[in-house]
């Protein structure tokens, strides 16, 4: 599992730097915000890279690969927050990128602080989650929490212009930046779960976070999330129409007394 996870860690540092490659070369073609675009490929490459660090790594006896993952991971955050901002709120793009950068600078000192502050630094590692919360670390449960406030602020950015949007594209815009912004929140948590085969998934699910990023910023209409949800949503109401009417059938048929005359 480990030289699998190595694998498919060095395949993903490949792609990041073709996606960085391509977003360098065809910067014209970028929406907007191509430096926020091509730091978030930077930052996320850099947090996968820590992966690859040793396990036992120590910094000032208590910065090892974890904490580095976690900084990285944060960093990337921040970036990617800044990039939504500006592609979706339009006219209230300093405001609102500004307001994001400050909850981010936040999190990114508070990280720092608190990471002096603990004893011992084992987020990423093992049942780390379990071992937060019974010892009280101040690091991984500001890192945590923090995660909690930039998710909802993120969603909230995302959700926002969705509400307001003036036309139907900007709306569907907003929702597919919902559904991107969902991807990299998993990947992260699953790259901080310490456990290798969910660590693994993380990777990939990271990778795919960042070619719906670069596929957006690249794209005038993305697409159509919408009428796919709305398709979707009616399939499945039509299976599961047809599959009660099948099941009251067969139990309507089943319960039915059926006699039989033999001559």
């Amino acid at each position: 599992m480990e030289s699998l996870l190595r694998a498919v860690i060095f395949a993903s540092l490949a792609l990041h730097a073709l996606l960085l490659l391509y977003v360098v070369l065809r910067r014209g073609q970028v929406r907007i915000g191509h430096l926020w675009l091509a730091a978030t490929l930077l930052l996320s490459a850099l947090a996968i890279s820590t992966l690859l660090l040793p396990a036992n790594l120590r910094l000032a006896e208590k910065f090892g690969r974890g904490a580095g993952l976690t900084f990285g991971l944060a960093a990337m955050l921040v970036t990617f927050g800044a990039l939504v901002a500006t592609d979706v709120l339009r006219q209230r793009v300093a405001r609102g990128r500004r307001l994001w950068l400050v909850v981010g600078l936040l999190w990114l000192i508070g990280l720092i602080i608190t990471g002096f502050l603990s004893n011992n630094i084992t987020i990423a590692e093992g049942e780390w989650l379990v071992a937060t919360f019974s010892t009280r670390n101040p690091f991984a449960l500001f890192a945590t929490g923090g995660l909690g406030v930039v998710s909802v602020v993120l969603f909230g950015i995302a959700f926002y212009a969705f509400y307001v949007a003036p036309l139907p594209e900007i709306a569907n815009r907003a929702l597919f930046w919902v559904i991107t912004t969902a991807v990299l929140l998993v990947g992260v948590i699953l790259l901080v779960s310490g456990t290798t085969a969910l660590i693994l998934l993380g990777v990939v699910t990271l990778l795919v976070g960042v070619f719906g990023t670069v596929y957006a910023e690249v794209s005038h209409r993305v697409l159509d999330i919408r009428s796919g949800l709305s398709l979707g949503l009616r399939t499945a109401l039509l299976i599961a129409l047809n599959a009660v009417v099948v099941y009251a059938v067969l139990i309507a048929t089943d319960r039915l007394p059926i006699q039989t005359e033999t001559e």
